[in-house]
């Protein structure tokens, strides 16, 4: 099984600069590392084509993120190709979570 709710920043609330706490947990559920990982990178690097939501500093946050993890070679070349279709599995499931709710 695969989680559709993953950790994300609007999912996190800080208090201080020091106290940090995931909210959100509802939906969550056992789902690949990868996958979860793929996520949470759409959500706290972020990557984009569209210039207007690139960040100068996403290779450098995109690395800490991974050494963090502590992925290895094979791991963070599985993890490329997956950014993707993870970002597009979010779409899919939104997509038809607001269908049902017509």
């Amino acid at each position: 099984m695969i989680a559709h709710h993953d950790l994300a920043p609007w999912n996190l609330v800080i208090a201080d600069d020091t106290q940090w706490a995931f909210i959100d947990w509802d939906c969550a559920g056992p789902g690949a590392r990868l996958w979860d990982i793929a996520y949470a990178v759409h959500g706290f690097i972020p990557l984009s084509a569209d210039t207007a939501w690139q960040r100068h500093d996403a290779a450098d946050r995109l690395r800490v993120f991974v050494n963090a993890y502590g992925l290895d070679e094979g791991e963070r070349r599985e993890l490329i190709p997956l950014l993707g279709r993870r970002t597009r599995s979010m779409h899919d499931f939104l997509r038809a979570q607001a269908l049902l709710a017509e």
